[in-house]
Formats: C-alpha cells, structure tokens, sequence
C-alpha cells in the first residue's frame, strides 16, 4: 500500500544470511551491500557481519569482498549518473528527519534524553554480545539468536520508527517460538515476559475486530502495541542467548 522498500530489504537481509550458512560468502557480501539502498535498516546488520567476517578472516572474507566490491560499483555508479549525489543525500536525510519529526522508538516510548541513553546502553550492549559470539559458525544457534539480535535493536534504535519494519522480527519471533517451552518453563519472569510478548504482537489482530466497528471514534488503537514489540523481543532473545551460551559452555 505504502509502496515501501522494506520488504525487499528484509528480503535481502534474509537471502544474504540463507547464502551464508551455505557458505556461499561472497553473494551474501553482495546482497548485504544492495540491502543498504534503506541505509537505516541495513547499518547495523552490515557492522555485525563484517565484523564476523574479519573475526575470521581465512574462511569468511569473501563475504566482506563481495560487499566492499558490490558498495563500490553502487556508490561509483551513482556517483557518475548523478555527481555529487553523496552531499544531496545527506542534505536530503536531514530535511527528511525535520519535517518527519524522526523519533525513535525509544524517543517515543521514553523522553528523548532517556531515549537516547537507552539507544546507547542497547548499542553498547549489542556490540559486547556481538563481540563475544563473533567467532561462531553461521550455523550455528548463536549466530542466529546474534543476528536476531541485531535485527530486533535496529528496530528500537533507528530514527524513523513504522510498523512496516517489523517485518525485521520475524527471524526473533520464529526462534522464540521454537523455544517457547523452555522458555515458558525458565521461571516466572520469563513466562511473565513470553505472555506480554504474546499479547503485544496479537494485540493488533484482536482490536480489529473492534475498530471494524468503531473506526472513526478509535483508529489508531489496534496500533499502540506495536511500540512495545521491539524491546520484548529483544529481550527474549537476550534471554535465549544467556541459556544458550550457558549450555554451550556447559559442553
């Protein structure tokens, strides 16, 4: 409807990951760099994968080639057909944020000076995890919960927030389904965290019904919940990678 380029970044994300558990290195580099044409989706799922890539630079470089070589050919290209297209789009994007407002998800839910020390505290907290899982295998279960992860605080730290970019969950929301067992049966915080996770993304699917026949007195509120489904999800998938390098360590 909106004619957005979501889908087909997501798309994009989601191939190039499929192409590295394959092991075909160097297409998932060139799909990572064209998925960067939504900069603000791609930022942080292109830093992780990079730095996978030289955390083992023998066996994975091939993927940072493919994405150096393939940004090369997009910047140039542009760069030819439109010279100097680098300034206007800076200039573009800091129009875009002053007349779009360019809030946060955590600006919203937050103040905008409590948004920005949690933006910061999410990214810091990221990159340790990231650090830490840099060196497992694109198979394995701390590789996906990793770019989970990453995907879930792209979502709460970008500064333009549209329930249309949620799609980027779905790997998160997948993973946490195929554990939900033993997350339900953790503790009682976690199934306190797994049931408002559960109410938050069926929320909306539910107040359909409702705002069916009260359209015009309540129209946003099928999508007030969709604020909360970001940061539940990333701290599910905390919680998924806190058991799962538990037990990995454990071997």
């Amino acid at each position: 409807k909106l004619q957005q380029l979501s889908l087909l970044v997501a798309a994009m994300i989601a191939a190039s990951a499929a192409l590295l558990v394959s092991a075909h290195m160097f297409l998932a580099g060139c799909l990572l760099a064209l998925a960067t044409i939504k900069p603000q989706l791609a930022v942080l799922p292109a830093a992780w994968l990079l730095l996978w890539s030289v955390s083992n630079w023998r066996e994975r470089q091939r993927l940072f080639w493919g994405f150096i070589v393939t940004m090369a050919l997009l910047i140039g290209g542009a760069e030819f057909v439109l010279p100097g297209w680098i300034g206007r789009f800076r200039a573009a994007m800091i129009a875009y944020r002053q007349y779009t407002g360019g809030n946060s998800l955590a600006d919203v839910l937050l103040t905008a000076r409590w948004g920005t020390l949690l933006i910061t505290l999410a990214l810091l907290g990221l990159a340790a995890v990231c650090w830490r899982l840099r060196s497992y295998p694109a198979d394995s279960a701390e590789f996906s919960l990793a770019f989970s992860l990453v995907l879930a605080v792209t979502l709460l730290v970008i500064p333009m927030m549209a329930p249309y970019n949620q799609v980027l969950l779905l790997p998160g929301i997948f993973l946490i389904i195929r554990s939900g067992k033993a997350l339900w049966r953790r503790n009682s915080f976690t199934r306190f965290v797994c049931a408002l996770a559960i109410v938050l993304v069926f929320w909306p699917w539910v107040a359909e019904f409702g705002l069916i026949l009260c359209a015009l007195v309540v129209p946003a509120v099928p999508l007030y919940t969709s604020l909360g489904i970001p940061p539940i999800i990333a701290g599910l998938l905390v919680l998924l990678l806190e058991k799962q390098t538990a037990r990995t360590e454990l071997r």
